[in-house]
């Protein structure tokens, strides 16, 4: 009798802890074929469906998971490929807020600034700019392309002395 209700007791923790799985949040593992799919979707210039799967791991993917932050990050890319300035500038916001000790940081700064300045917002372009400017050293590869275009910025703002000095 005894060990009748100790193999029912084993079965249900064993079924108990099987359900808990089944809804609990995807694990970063799980998400990562999904984020091997968007970046086929996203290479292969299928855009609307690449968002969709980022927008699907963002959702699904504890915050913190690498998954849900590669996620976002190739969600505000995949907005400026797709030619949408106003949707990558509002995911480049998100991802640098959601992210501020993020390697990618100054590297996403920028392409905020490309998407503010490709819509004509060139003061909050500027600003952008300059926020990736402080977080880069001076010897970083990314630099004297963020210093080209920050003088271009300028010059679209018709601020030319200050382009002149970039």
């Amino acid at each position: 009798m005894q060990i009748r209700l100790f193999v029912i007791l084993c079965v249900l923790c064993l079924v108990q802890s099987g359900a808990a799985a089944a809804f609990a949040a995807p694990s970063a593992q799980s998400a990562e074929p999904t984020l091997r799919e968007a970046d086929a979707l996203r290479l292969g210039g299928d855009y609307p469906a690449a968002l969709a799967a980022y927008e699907r791991i963002s959702a699904q993917s504890q915050s913190d998971a690498p998954a849900a932050r590669n996620a976002a990050y190739r969600l505000a890319q995949t907005h400026a490929l797709d030619r949408n300035p106003a949707r990558a500038a509002e995911a480049w916001r998100k991802f640098i807020a959601q992210y501020p000790d993020d390697a990618r940081r100054s590297l996403a700064l920028v392409q905020l600034g490309n998407a503010l300045r490709a819509q004509g917002k060139f003061a909050d372009a500027l600003t952008a700019y300059q926020q990736a400017r402080l977080g880069l050293p001076t010897d970083d590869p990314l630099a004297p392309y963020l210093a080209q275009t920050l003088g271009a910025a300028y010059a679209d703002a018709k601020q030319y002395d200050a382009a002149i000095t970039e």
